[in-house]
């Protein structure tokens, strides 16, 4: 152990363990905003009626929120787990006064079964997740890079500038 874990007090262990909840909580906060955030830009950036270079900008900002999103739940999971791991060291040290180790890994309950789908960790789905919306913000980057800007019109259907226009003789009366 280090001093500073030996030297924690009573009112720092709780503190910390404020500090660590809070921590788990921002962490879980992060791939649900992200999720929504990206799905709105990808929706946009996906949209044919959209200028191309809008499109390009709405999948680039997708892809950085993205990775934004994933290093910050990757950080707030390794300061949860830094507490996590300064409470379970004041925990065994102070066992004798009544302090009994909750913090640290999962242990197995006796009596409680835990399938294969439940041993999955979650941090590592939502990374997954969160880096497969970035595969899509590069899909939508190169849709939209290699997409021809046509005017709008045309793309609703009513004629553009590129529309011929044909000259019919004018009507006898």
């Amino acid at each position: 152990m280090r001093k500073a874990e030996l030297l924690m007090t009573d009112e720092q262990y709780k503190l910390i363990c404020a500090r660590r909840n809070t921590a788990n909580q921002l962490m879980w906060q992060v791939p649900t905003l992200a999720m929504a955030a990206q799905a709105f830009l990808l929706a946009a950036a996906f949209n044919p009626l959209i200028d191309r270079n809008v499109s390009l900008i709405l999948a680039g900002f997708s892809l950085i929120a993205g990775i934004a999103s994933i290093q910050l739940m990757a950080k707030h999971r390794y300061f949860e787990m830094v507490d996590s791991e300064l409470l379970m060291n004041f925990e065994r040290a102070n066992a004798a006064k009544g302090f009994d180790i909750l913090h640290g890994p999962h242990r197995p309950v006796d009596g409680v079964q835990a399938n294969w789908f439940v041993r999955i960790k979650s941090f590592r789905v939502w990374i997954v997740v969160l880096s497969g919306f970035c595969a899509l913000a590069l899909i939508a980057l190169y849709s939209a890079a290699t997409r021809h800007n046509e005017p709008r019109a045309a793309i609703v259907g009513a004629p553009g500038p590129s529309a011929q226009k044909s000259e019919s003789p004018p009507a006898k009366n």
